[in-house]
């Protein structure tokens, strides 16, 4: 794609404005005309779980090398979310074909799915069991990459109906404000969400199917530990996840 991005670059007599590297960023020895630092990093570096593919690695790489002090990468921040969640809508379908239940391979489609997970899906608000919760929170200008090679966090949901899987997707935010450059969020941040509330996206959501449906009473507080680590491939991640005993909540006297 290098050779045909210069020749698109060249038909739009701009040669003398963009000049196409074609290298992997960590191979560049520096950057063409003796330009040290740069003023702006955007890339689309996301995948399934947000780190999927670990492009983002390459450009932490980019950051630390050629970033200047007071540049601005796009996107800025970016966010992970992750809510217990029911299957049943995805795997409709199969309760009436042509007025037929197809029950057995509804049965056989899930546990394809728990063999996969975690699997890209497309889901709807009230597929949800509970209120989504922040897994990580990333900072684009200072994260490291040891910090995305691991990320672990216990979170507390409280669940209203039946799941069998957890739901993870992610946002990232482009602040371009003084003050959103720092929080990643304001009047002067854009939010791409990949969350089921929002319209779909090409990226969905990453749903790890459980091995059963956990059934609890409604409103009941559900720990649950989520690990999410590369793998032995790199360009890889492994979901872990541990369900708690529930909480109860027990309400004192008026």
């Amino acid at each position: 794609m290098a050779f045909v991005c210069r020749e698109i670059v060249a038909e739009n007599g701009l040669s003398d404005v963009i000049t196409v590297l074609h290298s992997k960023v960590e191979d560049l020895e520096g950057l063409p005309d003796g330009i040290d630092k740069v003023d702006v990093i955007i890339s689309e570096w996301m995948g399934l779980l947000l780190v999927q593919e670990a492009v983002l690695d390459s450009v932490i790489s980019a950051r630390d090398r050629f970033l200047s002090a007071d540049g601005s990468l796009f996107p800025s921040h970016a966010r992970i979310y992750a809510c217990p969640a029911s299957s049943d809508s995805s795997l409709s379908d199969w309760d009436s074909i042509c007025g037929f239940s197809f029950g057995p391979l509804k049965k056989l489609a899930k546990d394809a799915l728990l063999a996969s997970s975690p699997v890209r899906c497309t889901l709807k608000e009230g597929d949800l069991a509970a209120k989504p919760a922040l897994f990580k929170y990333f900072d684009l200008k200072t994260i490291a990459v040891d910090q995305v090679k691991s990320m672990h966090s216990k979170l507390t949901f409280n669940i209203d109906k039946p799941f069998d899987s957890i739901a993870i997707w992610f946002d990232v935010r482009f602040a371009y404000g003084e003050r959103s450059r720092v929080s990643g969020s304001g009047e002067d941040t854009l939010v791409l969400s990949t969350s089921p509330c929002e319209p779909e996206t090409h990226w969905e959501q990453a749903v790890v199917m459980l091995p059963q449906t956990v059934s609890v009473a409604k409103g009941t507080m559900l720990p649950i530990t989520c690990t999410i680590e590369q793998s032995t491939n790199h360009r890889q991640y492994v979901v872990e996840l541990s369900i708690e005993a529930p909480i109860t909540i027990s309400k004192k006297p008026a």
